[in-house]
């Protein structure tokens, strides 16, 4: 506790509002939800350096959005277009989202080139606005019930951990990872092919 304390009152997130489902009870809506990696990369691999988060979300076709699963690592550069590529494709993606910060800026376009089409890769820009600020942004969908977990997931419970900390928190790179995608899913196509004839 003295390490790590928690002061929950400090947090802007209303933790009673975050839904919590079972994957059975969606069943029917995830063979068609779309399925979105959301990227918060770091600068290096260094034992004191911050880690690369990622969380990987479905929009329902109901517009809810379930997170599934949530992830940090440290892994060089060179070796993370790699992991987001490989991840993509595990959970069949169709986007993955990635922080647009200046250390980044190459990593996405790495991303871009190998992606080939198969995913879409999109950087995103923070607005020089703080974490604060970003979150903020996004609680209106926690508060209208959209935000879901997956129950019984043991990998969320860091990213429950950070988001309970946070900004208070040692780490919050599941947090940035967390807000970045809630800012970008409601905007998002579904990522199938729109025919036009004129």
């Amino acid at each position: 506790y003295l390490q790590e304390p928690i002061y929950e009152e400090n947090n802007p997130i209303e933790f009673d509002k975050l839904g919590f489902v079972k994957r059975e009870d969606i069943a029917a809506e995830l063979e068609h939800a779309l399925i979105v990696q959301s990227w918060d990369t770091a600068l290096t691999a260094n034992a004191n350096s911050d880690y690369s988060a990622v969380t990987t979300w479905a929009r329902l076709p109901s517009q809810k959005f379930i997170l599934l699963h949530a992830k940090q690592i440290k892994l060089s550069s060179d070796k993370l277009v790699d992991a987001i590529i490989q991840r993509a494709q595990a959970w069949s993606a169709k986007h993955v989202l990635v922080e647009d910060a200046n250390h980044a800026r190459d990593l996405i376009r790495d991303l871009q080139k190998r992606a080939n089409g198969r995913v879409h890769i999109k950087g995103v820009p923070h607005q020089n606005l703080p974490k604060e600020a970003r979150l903020d942004l996004v609680l209106y969908l926690i508060n209208a019930g959209q935000v879901g977990l997956l129950k019984e997931e043991k990998c969320l419970e860091l990213l429950l951990h950070q988001l309970r900390q946070f900004p208070n928190g040692k780490h919050d790179d599941l947090v940035d990872s967390f807000t970045q995608a809630l800012r970008v899913l409601p905007t998002l196509g579904s990522g199938k092919a729109v025919w036009k004839i004129s």
